[in-house]
């Protein structure tokens, strides 16, 4: 059973749930200074339907195959025990191929708890691939045999499911090239995905004429960006800067912690101050190189597309922190940020808002378990959403192969 599979909400619900399990399972990525508001709905606006979770575009096609066979001969709770073992015997037919580069549920041999479809059910649904927004045992079955009709006449499963390309014969013990999409499956995959995502950072790499991703480290680094419309423009652009304040306030926060922990005599790890010093005095350079970026930022109009994305404001605490942040940074403090009392008083008083009595600034118990996490800057589910786009963009290409 999946660990989260009991809680009575909504898809989209769990698929936030089991994104927050996620981030709390990766080193070096918990929101200590509470700032997964502005991360998240960054994310979603550029690469809406991408989760941290994603690693491959032909799973998209892989659960709808799926979940269409099972519906053939089950509906509800039944459909969804015969998916699932179908599932299990999908991801063995993997293994026995060799494609296991991004095979959930590869180290368990298909005995894991957390299947892909539960994974990207929220994304089939927001791509449109999955037309209707139910949980996988609320499905119908289709009128091969018996089937089940609406008051129009029309077979209900059938309308659930928008697959434009079929199955391989024999799926899913027979999986023909693995993650590899054919011309016509990756064309489908990019003309939903671009159909329901229009005004992304998404669909205008899959669109553009620049849409190699590999060598792009960060979304703003991509040739695409070039011809994208001002409005993906200013989108990305915001992440960029938010990523760049953020890795600062973050540094800052981690030497503080080093500094403590180095205090109360904890030697099981080694001594970091100096590691994160150093990290500041580069991002300082790299600030100092953003100085007028920074300057012209208008944060009111990120908190303002934030809130489109969210359909709520971002908390109002987390943009007070980085507002007052931001205009240390503006002010010339990046590079005096490990001295500046004020700057230290503002993270301080940020994780301790956030984390009460867990504050590893306060709390000695907690202070003794860190472990020196590595800050990388954020960058929005980018490695992610490259992937799913080189596999489809790779998929087209092969019609010239």
């Amino acid at each position: 059973m999946s660990l989260i599979a009991w809680l009575d909400t909504s898809p989209g619900d769990e698929q936030r749930m089991r994104e927050l399990v996620h981030m709390f399972s990766e080193p070096g990525t918990l929101d200590d200074l509470g700032v997964g508001q502005i991360r998240d709905a960054l994310s979603d606006a550029m690469f809406p339907g991408i989760t941290t979770s994603h690693t491959r575009a032909r799973y998209l096609l892989f659960i709808p195959w799926i979940f269409h066979h099972a519906s053939e001969s089950a509906s509800g709770g039944d459909l969804l025990e015969k998916a699932h073992h179908a599932e299990r015997r999908f991801i063995t037919s993997m293994l026995e191929g060799g494609h296991t580069d991004g095979l959930i549920g590869r180290v368990n041999n298909g005995q894991t708890t957390v299947l892909a479809s539960s994974i990207y059910w929220s994304a089939l649904y927001r791509y449109r691939i999955l037309r209707v927004n139910r949980r996988p045992n609320q499905l119908h079955r289709h009128s091969i045999g018996v089937g089940r009709f609406d008051e129009d006449g029309d077979d209900t499963a059938m309308k659930e499911w928008s697959i434009g390309v079929p199955a391989p014969l024999g799926f899913p013990r027979v999986v023909g090239a693995g993650f590899d999409l054919s011309a016509d499956e990756a064309r489908w995959l990019r003309e939903r995905i671009v159909g329901s995502a229009r005004d992304s950072y998404l669909a205008h790499i899959l669109t553009s004429s620049y849409r190699d991703t590999r060598s792009a480290a960060a979304p703003w680094t991509h040739v695409s960006l070039k011809d994208a419309p001002a409005a993906i423009g200013r989108t990305v652009e915001h992440g960029r800067l938010a990523s760049l304040a953020v890795e600062g306030a973050l540094l800052l926060y981690h030497l503080m912690v080093a500094e403590r922990y180095v205090d109360f005599g904890f030697a099981r790890a080694r001594t970091p101050v100096e590691k994160y010093r150093h990290r500041l005095t580069n991002w300082a350079e790299r600030v100092d190189k953003s100085t007028n970026p920074l300057q012209d930022w208008d944060l009111s109009e990120l908190w303002g597309e934030l809130e489109r994305v969210r359909s709520s404001p971002v908390e109002a605490g987390t943009q007070l922190f980085m507002e007052t942040w931001v205009d240390h940074l503006t002010r010339g403090g990046a590079q005096n940020a490990a001295a500046s009392n004020d700057m230290r008083g503002l993270v301080a008083d940020r994780e301790r808002s956030i984390k009460k009595e867990r504050s590893r600034l306060t709390n000695t118990e907690r202070l003794a378990t860190w472990r020196a996490p590595t800050v990388t800057p954020l960058t929005f589910r980018w490695h992610q959403a490259r992937r799913i786009c080189n596999d489809i963009i790779a998929g087209i290409d092969r019609a010239g192969t």
